[in-house]
């Protein structure tokens, strides 16, 4: 079988921003979500999915596949979604569970599309909270899972500084290339989020902050 590159782009990358510490704050169009170091992959509404380099993604299963093409797409405030922009864990006891990062809109049917649009096409999924240990998120009740979202500075920080504490005891025990929590992502609520040809930094959509 030959495998041929699909050309569709991923949304922006995220920019690099150090360490989030007690000198940042959330700008007025901003907001803050978990960051979850599981393999970033896109899934349409064919059950077709890539991983971030435009090939398609080897390490679901069908079963899994199937799975979560059916929860992704079985409410009807979901109709509009062609692309998601997922979070997947591929082994351990959470197998199978995705995380939403966002998802790509046909705009054409919606006119507006800013974040808090696109967050409605998935607030019915239950939220994943950084205190569900990433490689034990229970996925029998469910595979599609949702980051909580932060609004402010504070509430930003002392989850920050409360995944920090989990993270440094887990690379203690050796357990650093595991599935963990390692930061925060901020994201501008008032930009379209759109495929792009290359997963280019120029486009300031987000902004990453690791403590690993």
């Amino acid at each position: 079988m030959i495998v041929t590159r699909k050309e569709l782009g991923f949304p922006a990358r995220p920019v690099n921003g150090g360490e989030w510490d007690g000198t940042k704050t959330l700008a007025e169009h901003e907001l803050a979500r978990p960051k979850l170091n599981g393999n970033r992959v896109l899934m349409n509404d064919k059950g077709e999915i890539y991983n971030r380099h435009g090939l398609p993604y080897t390490k679901m299963e069908d079963c899994h596949r199937i799975k979560l093409k059916e929860e992704l797409w079985s409410n009807e405030k979901t109709e509009d979604v062609i692309w998601w922009d997922l979070e997947y864990i591929p082994s351990g006891l959470s197998i199978g569970v995705a995380l939403v990062i966002d998802c790509v809109i046909d705009h054409w049917h919606t006119g507006d599309y800013d974040f808090y649009t696109r967050a409605e096409m998935y607030e019915h999924f239950p939220t994943c909270y950084p205190d569900l240990i990433p490689d034990d998120i229970p996925s029998g009740s469910h595979s599609v899972w949702k980051f909580p979202t932060f609004r402010n500075s504070m509430c930003t920080s002392i989850s920050w500084d409360k995944m920090k504490r989990t993270y440094h005891e887990y690379v203690e025990e050796g357990r650093k290339n595991e599935y963990l929590w390692e930061g925060v992502v901020v994201q501008r609520t008032d930009d379209p989020y759109e495929l792009t040809e290359h997963q280019s930094t120029n486009m300031h959509l987000q902004t990453k902050y690791r403590f690993n």
